[in-house]
């Protein structure tokens, strides 16, 4: 891979990282409101009936994708910093371009993402 597009692609890669950080840090001041509300006089939360726990829930469930995403962007920029950035981490081969654009933290060519997810 050419370095010019290796360093678009580090840009896109680090770029998105930062945006998963500000956007966790807004998700966790958010989740603090919700438990512990402006005039609250207790740090004991109320009953969780009372609270939108359905709401709270899918925060922690888009929390917990952000936080696997922010792990492969990582994975992504050590494999960069590694030398291995744009090969298969299972099979070896080269990921074509197209994909790294389309998603520049794929670990995996697309026949080996298939076979992971058929579980072979």
């Amino acid at each position: 891979m050419k370095t010019n597009q290796l360093s678009v692609l580090k840009q896109k890669l680090m770029a998105l990282l930062s945006r998963l950080e500000e956007e966790s840090a807004l998700r966790i001041e958010s989740l603090q409101e919700v438990l512990h509300p402006a005039g609250e006089l207790t740090s004991v939360p109320t009953h969780a009936a009372d609270r939108d726990v359905e709401g709270i829930d899918s925060q922690l469930a888009v929390g917990r994708l952000e936080d696997e995403l922010r792990e492969r962007v990582t994975a992504a920029l050590k494999r960069m910093d590694e030398g291995t950035y744009g090969q298969c981490q299972r099979c070896g081969k080269t990921i074509p371009q197209n994909r790294l654009l389309a998603l520049p933290d794929a670990p995996y060519c697309i026949q080996c993402e298939r076979e992971i997810e058929q579980g072979k």
